[in-house]
């Protein structure tokens, strides 16, 4: 008898601790379905090229270079005109 007694305590532990891991998972369930997403810098918001408006010193660099090729393309555009109407 003493046998069934201790079977029916591990019972007892054993669900006790089922029925505590399935509430922890519903909590974590619950708390992943509460958390926002990281919402966007107000200063980039509804900007075409976010960049723009960085500052640092990596972002001065990039910009620069940037603004470099965006000048090489509008010569280039332009060389590329004179090439097309001195051909025809």
């Amino acid at each position: 008898m003493g046998d069934i007694i201790s079977n029916s305590n591990w019972f007892d532990l054993l669900f006790t601790i089922k029925i505590k891991i399935m509430a922890n998972q519903e909590d974590n369930k619950n708390k992943d379905e509460k958390k926002e997403g990281l919402k966007p810098d107000p200063q980039t918001l509804h900007k075409t090229d976010p960049q723009e408006n960085m500052e640092g010193p990596v972002s001065s660099f990039i910009q620069g270079i940037k603004d470099g090729a965006e000048k090489n393309d509008e010569e280039s555009k332009e060389e590329a005109d004179r090439k097309k109407d001195k051909n025809t």
